[in-house]
């Protein structure tokens, strides 16, 4: 977020006009250790710093994007397991 408020403080402000978008992908559930933080990743994760003990087979990535000026950044990610599934399971059409 420091980034994007480096970047968004020298726009003019009709450039600061962005929308908030959301992609889901598919992952290779596996586990892989992370030196820079000294961790093994790869289960599901939600961000709030609980783990739970089931392997992510998908991230959904939050990004804001210009409208009148193209520039676009990630703001926020999340490691997911079945979550279409899940939601389908629950009733909503997808």
């Amino acid at each position: 977020m420091q980034e994007l408020k480096r970047t968004v403080v020298n726009m003019m402000d009709k450039d600061k006009y962005c929308v908030l978008l959301f992609d889901e992908m598919s992952l290779d559930a596996s586990l892989s250790y992370d030196s820079k933080v000294d961790q093994i990743v790869g289960w599901e994760d939600y961000g709030d710093g609980h783990k739970n003990i089931a392997f992510a087979d998908h991230a959904i990535v939050f990004m804001l994007r210009g409208i009148k000026r193209k520039w676009k950044q990630p703001i926020a990610f999340a490691l997911l397991k079945d979550i279409i599934r899940s939601c389908d399971d629950i009733g909503p059409i997808i």
